[in-house]
C-alpha cells in the first residue's frame, strides 16, 4: 500500500560468480563453496579446503574455489587431517603425478568414505592415468552448467 515501492536485486559479476559456485555444491557433494576472493576476506578464523581451479560459464579467467569446512576453533583432528591430506593429494594431481595422487585420494577415501570431492578426484586421477591430459593442461576444470 505504499506510494514508493522498492524491489532490490543483487546483480553483477560477483553475484553471478557466487551463483555459479553455489551450483557446483551438488557436483562436489559439498555445502558451501566460496571463491578465492571470499576466502582471502574471511581471514584465519575459518578452515577452508581448496577444491579446484574452475572456469565457470561466462568467465575466461579460472577461479580457485574452496569448501568452507568450519571454524578453526571447532575443527577436530579428523577434519584437519582431511583438509591437509587433500591439499597434498591435490598438489600431486596438479603436478601431473596422477598415480601418487590417486593413492593419496584413495587412502583418504577409506577414512572419509562419504567425502564428495575425494570421489571426484579419484575418478579424474584414474581417467588421467589411462588417458593423460595434453601437455598444455593447466589443471582447470571447466564448469559447463550453472
Amino acid at each position: 500500500g505504499a506510494e514508493l515501492r522498492f524491489d532490490y536485486t543483487a546483480i553483477g559479476d560477483t553475484v553471478n560468480l557466487a551463483s555459479r559456485l553455489e551450483g557446483l555444491n551438488k557436483l562436489y557433494g559439498t555445502s558451501i563453496i566460496v571463491s578465492e576472493f571470499t576466502r582471502s576476506e574471511a581471514g584465519d578464523s575459518f578452515l577452508f579446503r581448496e577444491l579446484d581451479l574452475v572456469r565457470v560459464k561466462g568467465k575466461l579467467r579460472p577461479v580457485v574455489m574452496y569448501e568452507l569446512a568450519g571454524r578453526v576453533l571447532d575443527a577436530g583432528a579428523d577434519l584437519k587431517r582431511l583438509t591437509e591430506g587433500f591439499s597434498r593429494a591435490l598438489h600431486l594431481y596438479r603436478t601431473r603425478r596422477f598415480k601418487e595422487a590417486l593413492e593419496d585420494f584413495e587412502r583418504l577415501k577409506h577414512e572419509f568414505p562419504d567425502d564428495g570431492p575425494l570421489k571426484i578426484y579419484i575418478e579424474r586421477s584414474s581417467d588421467y592415468i589411462k588417458n593423460p591430459p595434453p601437455e598444455d593442461w593447466d589443471g582447470v576444470y571447466v564448469a559447463k552448467t550453472k
